[in-house]
């Protein structure tokens, strides 16, 4: 059964494409993500989503990257003012806001730019394994 948060993303990628109207073909177009698997993103809420597609949907939607990931509150907290309940926060909410914040903020390059940060980003990852 899927989570909460993952039906919450599909709810709001479907309202987001609906109110952008955008077919998934179009999607598919300004993603480079194919319209299966964006319908899957959908449709399916057991779907599992990486962060890279996420931000690209975000991108092709118009809506920030926090805000369709449903992060938005926690983004805010960490990121834009100071939370003075940062430490007891849960790691994984941290961890997963930084991740949004890191992504979103490579998402304000051009293309060009943001496949070179995703190329040695993933450079850089496999050095580490």
């Amino acid at each position: 059964m899927a989570s909460k948060e993952r039906i919450e993303l599909s709810v709001r990628l479907s309202e987001k494409k609906e109110e952008k109207r955008l077919s998934y073909r179009a999607l598919e177009k300004k993603t480079g993500i194919s319209r299966a698997t964006i319908q899957r993103y959908v449709e399916n809420p057991e779907t599992k989503i990486s962060y890279e597609n996420l931000a690209k949907l975000s991108k092709a939607l118009d809506v920030e990257l926090p805000d369709i990931a449903g992060m938005k509150q926690v983004y805010e907290d960490l990121f834009v003012t100071y939370n003075p309940d940062y430490d007891n926060l849960d790691e994984t909410v941290r961890r997963h806001a930084y991740e949004f914040a890191t992504i979103d903020a490579v998402y304000k390059f051009d293309d060009d730019e943001a496949n070179s940060i995703f190329e040695y980003a993933h450079f850089v990852g496999s050095k580490k394994k």
